[in-house]
């Protein structure tokens, strides 16, 4: 049976038959960790601001459920507060959608941009 020792000197007789420059190897390094990070800070920012936006909806929906909970309503009043709820529902429901819109698309462009960039 092939011990990892025969593995690990196969490997490193293969990588000395390739001649390396050591400057080249270590701008390329430190090239992609730079690509890594960007790619990283992109998407940890795009992450945030979808956090963001959840936690106002999620605040804005609760405070518009608390008022029609809180109002004493009569009964010839509660299908008119109930379609308002839902309508403002539903109009809050797209501008928030759109929000997240706008966040993967500037996230799409700014990964575009880093592989661009990167190529070059």
């Amino acid at each position: 049976m092939t011990q990892f020792q025969n593995y690990a000197k196969a490997l490193a007789d293969m990588a000395s038959s390739f001649p390396l420059a050591p400057t080249a190897m270590k701008d390329t390094y430190q090239k992609a960790a730079e690509n890594f990070e960007q790619a990283t800070s992109i998407a940890l920012n795009a992450a945030s601001e979808v956090v963001a936006i959840n936690d106002k909806w999620a605040k804005d929906t609760l405070a518009r459920a608390k008022e029609v909970s809180s109002d004493n309503l009569a009964p010839e009043h509660v299908t008119k507060t109930f379609q308002d709820y839902a309508s403002a529902s539903w109009e809050t429901s797209a501008q928030y959608l759109a929000s997240y819109t706008e966040i993967a698309r500037k996230a799409q462009m700014d990964a575009v941009e880093l592989a661009l960039g990167s190529a070059k």
